[in-house]
């Protein structure tokens, strides 16, 4: 079932980037509306102006290893900023490859990795949280603190919590506010 709905929110993120990159193309438009787009679908929680309680100089690498046991050779984060190609050197051919707001993703068992368009460079991941990964819910708060951004995020009918790190974001993606396991969980650099 989670591995339908993962390929269900996979689709419709792949139709609706489409979508706006053909708005976008047939606009001439140089700035991407993403924010337009964002704005109609969220609803943001007050910012109590908390930043994350990340120590200074820990990386989404370090976050990622204490909160996430996983089968660390199939969710390797240390591709995000190389290219394609290295990726595809080590893990092979992709499970399935498709477009996701106007940037190509390539998606292996475990993981999902998110191009640049221009430079074909990965630059964020997001992971399925199943029986393959297990999110350590008791480090969380210890490690992140309170969210930097926290709201419903209607296109996906997901609570969305953001936490700002020194290297880049980390995003759990959760089916309602009070649930303690995320759905996904993303990873950008940047």
């Amino acid at each position: 079932m989670r591995r339908i709905r993962f390929f269900f929110v996979f689709t419709m993120a792949v139709v609706l980037g489409a979508c706006q990159e053909e708005a976008n193309i047939t606009e001439q438009s140089t700035q991407p509306s993403f924010e337009k787009t964002e704005a109609a679908v969220v609803q943001k929680e007050e910012n109590s102006g908390v930043k994350s309680a990340v120590a200074p100089g820990m990386e989404i690498s370090a976050v990622l290893d204490e909160l996430l046991q996983t089968n660390k050779k199939a969710v390797d984060d240390s591709f995000i900023g190389k290219q394609k190609q290295e990726l595809i050197k080590k893990f092979g051919q992709p499970d399935e490859t498709g477009w996701f707001q106007g940037g190509e993703y390539v998606k292996y068992d475990q993981a999902a990795y998110f191009l640049k368009p221009q430079s074909n460079q990965i630059h964020s991941m997001a992971v399925e949280i199943n029986e393959h990964n297990h999110f350590q819910t008791e480090n969380k708060e210890q490690l992140l603190g309170k969210a930097s951004e926290a709201y419903w995020n209607e296109m996906n009918n997901l609570w969305t919590e953001v936490y700002k790190l020194s290297d880049g974001k980390l995003i759990l993606e959760k089916k309602s506010k009070q649930a303690e396991q995320p759905v996904y969980i993303w990873l950008e650099h940047d």
